[in-house]
């Protein structure tokens, strides 16, 4: 296991913890729809990471992770297009995920 595959799982998960705290301060319409739904995606996402990181085969669950990132990119734009997150501050929590997307393509 390479201290990589064991450093994006950290971030992701940082990432997360942080994302959970601001969902937390959505309005109740957008928290318990777009908050949950954002939830349920990174919870997905980190399932999808961890699952990976035993498996031989890791290309096929690593575009799957892929996949659900861009959803939850969406996510994130949406919420930043109806002002429940801040962009700068989304920006600033992603930087660690970007860099290491980067590495792996």
């Amino acid at each position: 296991m390479k201290n990589s595959e064991l450093k994006i799982i950290q971030d992701f998960y940082d990432f997360m913890l942080w994302m959970i705290k601001h969902i937390e301060k959505y309005p109740r319409h957008h928290r318990y729809s777009l908050g949950v739904a954002m939830e349920s995606r990174m919870q997905k996402i980190l399932e999808l990471f961890l699952k990976a990181k035993y498996r031989r085969e890791k290309k096929a669950i690593l575009n799957d992770a892929n996949i659900e990132l861009e959803i939850l990119r969406f996510h994130s734009r949406i919420s930043t297009r109806l002002s429940v997150i801040c962009r700068l501050n989304l920006e600033d929590s992603t930087q660690p995920l970007k860099a290491k997307s980067r590495l792996a393509a």
